[in-house]
């Protein structure tokens, strides 16, 4: 079984993935800049989850060097629940001014696939530019009775529905790998649903749950402090920082690969020019030696894109999870 949960379009690279933004983009935006007279006043970042969660903590970084360079504040605003709808809603019915930003992740996609109704289509946002991707890590509970992988299994199989998982919430993806691990192997388990990682991790690492799947831009903390055990990671390879840990394709599912994705949208009527003017900055955000260390330390890879090249992104990846939705029968009212 092949899963790849956020490889970039085939433009884009996998690992240090940032690449020269196409030239005829770049040349588009040079002249509408003096033009725009945006913005004007704050900009608002919306995100999904809560705060100290992974996407948070991403999207910190990038809004602290994108203020700056457009000469505004970016004020963040958590509105955690529903995979992330809630924070979409609200950009979605919000001023197609670029002044209302949506920084989502590859949520915007599982929620679309798995939710049988939105209070929006999710054709009335755009794509400004992908931005990060992080492959997630298989954690426990110190107490759990598993250092590897091989005995996680058996000891899940040995005690259907006895053991509790955390996820961001219903139709993250860090719901819906669990799922497909569990179901791939025939073992079960009990699913609990939390507004963003920051919580599943806190109960994690204090037992209320046994085990999750994050993203290594959250979980490395707990892992480094001991609060938690990784058993296996989601990526091709291992990785630098856990470099001890293997990877789910070498111990567990030959091929198996996931990671979590994450970009920027605005209003679909958003004005050409002023997604432009984002776009030019946000390029330069992730140009910036000091945010890809930043981001790589927590073991994210910086990845970026055209506007029109993340939006073809969006649609394969709602018409990939609709069809993995159908297959887990999976559905999220």
């Amino acid at each position: 079984m092949t899963t790849r949960s956020a490889p970039p379009p085939p433009a884009l690279g996998r690992r240090t993935a940032l690449k020269t933004l196409a030239g005829g983009a770049a040349a588009l935006a040079l002249p509408v800049l003096a033009q725009v007279g945006y913005p004007s006043k704050p900009l608002r970042m919306v995100i999904g989850f809560s705060a100290g969660g992974p996407t948070d903590v991403v999207a910190r970084i990038v809004g602290a060097r994108l203020g700056p360079l457009l000469g505004q504040p970016v004020v963040v605003d958590n509105k955690p629940g529903a995979n992330a709808v809630l924070a979409a809603d609200a950009v979605a019915k919000a001023p197609a001014d670029g002044h209302t930003l949506l920084y989502n992740t590859s949520s915007f996609a599982l929620s679309a696939a798995l939710s049988p109704k939105l209070p929006y289509e999710p054709a009335q946002l755009r794509g400004v530019t992908l931005t990060a991707a992080a492959p997630t890590v298989l954690i426990v509970h110190p107490s759990f009775p598993a250092h590897s992988v091989q005995e996680f299994i058996e000891a899940v199989r040995q005690a259907p529905d006895r053991y509790n998982y955390g996820s961001a919430g219903n139709g993250t993806i860090t719901h819906v790998i669990p799922v497909q691990l569990l179901q791939a192997n025939g073992l079960r388990a009990t699913h609990i649903p939390y507004k963003g990682s920051a919580p599943a991790l806190v109960d994690l690492a204090g037992g209320q749950i046994q085990f999750a799947v994050d993203a290594m831009s959250s979980a490395l903390p707990f892992i480094r402090d001991g609060r938690v055990r990784a058993l296996a990671v989601t990526s091709a390879q291992r990785l630098p920082a856990l470099p001890d840990v293997p990877t789910v394709t070498e111990r567990w599912m030959p091929g198996y690969e996931a990671s979590a994705w994450q970009g920027l949208m605005v209003h679909a009527q958003t004005p050409a020019p002023i997604v432009a003017r984002l776009h030019q900055a946000m390029a330069d955000v992730l140009a910036n030696e000091g945010v890809r260390k930043q981001l790589a330390e927590l073991g994210t890879d910086t990845v970026t894109s055209t506007p029109e090249a993340y939006d073809r992104y969006v649609r394969q990846e709602i018409a990939r999870w609709t069809q993995v939705a159908k297959d887990a029968r999976l559905q999220v009212a």
